[in-house]
């Protein structure tokens, strides 16, 4: 399992800082095409947000192989 700042910096190409968590949960959002259920209140859910468009980047990534 990767640590969820390692996930970000390889997702975004920047340090995660909590101070910009609402820009960023817009940017992954949007990125990612999830469907996020509700607003991400803070940087736990923010957390869970990372590590499952990680997840799914890898996945996508497997499957073309």
């Amino acid at each position: 399992m990767t640590d969820v700042v390692v996930s970000f910096f390889a997702l975004v190409g920047r340090r995660y800082r909590v101070a910009d968590i609402a820009s960023d949960i817009d940017w992954l959002i949007d990125m990612s095409g999830l469907d996020v259920p509700h607003a991400i209140k803070n940087d736990h859910e923010l957390d869970a947000l990372i590590s499952a468009r990680a997840t799914q980047t890898r996945l996508l990534v497997h499957l073309k192989q």
